[in-house]
């Protein structure tokens, strides 16, 4: 439907940096991976982080009116559109693992990767919008909203590198961690430029 479209092609292109695809290209090529067969099934991390911006403006959220130098989704459309629009990026992420080129085993475990980094961007969003007595630890938030994707990237690449179970779980735990400090520099930009 129409409305829904333009909603979605709004959050989904607006530019910004595609980091996440990004790091989970580069480490599959740094690990020996197909590139290639990992690049479609990147832009389901890039739909899921769109989704999350797209509902972390809504008033309900972070009511936030501009997101990248211009109006938010929602100002843009409204806010019914904007939450589909975000619903929609989420359910076609999981459209886009499921019938990515990867074997079935992969693909299950590319599913409940990403499945598992939006659950964490759920409840970090909701310690986010708690009130600050009740928030708990900021470094548990950066974990749950911007550590989970990163996090996922490296999942994908090490699937697409063959690499198993543990050595992936390894690259998970570094790139949390690099997740972690990618938002630490975001918010100090943000409140000092």
């Amino acid at each position: 439907v129409e409305p829904l479209k333009k909603a979605v092609s709004y959050a989904l292109f607006p530019g910004g940096k595609r980091i996440r695809p990004l790091f989970a290209l580069s480490l599959c090529s740094d690990l020996g991976g197909d590139c290639e067969k990992l690049l479609p099934v990147t832009c389901a991390l890039e739909f899921i982080h769109c989704a999350s911006l797209v509902h972390d403006d809504l008033p309900e959220l972070d009511n936030d009116d501009v997101r990248r130098g211009r109006p938010s989704c929602h100002k843009a459309f409204t806010p019914g559109i904007a939450l589909l629009a975000g619903d929609y990026m989420v359910a076609q992420a999981l459209y886009l693992l499921a019938t990515s080129s990867f074997s079935a085993g992969e693909r299950l475990d590319l599913v409940k990767s990403l499945s598992a980094a939006f659950t964490d961007l759920c409840n970090g969003q909701t310690l986010d919008i708690l009130p600050d007595s009740q928030r708990g630890d900021t470094a548990l938030i950066h974990q749950l909203k911007t550590g989970a994707l990163f996090k996922t990237s490296c999942r994908f690449a090490a699937v697409s590198a063959g690499l198993g179970d543990k050595a992936a779980t390894l690259c998970e735990e570094l790139c949390l961690l690099a997740g972690v400090g990618f938002q630490i520099v975001d918010d100090y930009i943000d409140r000092f430029g």
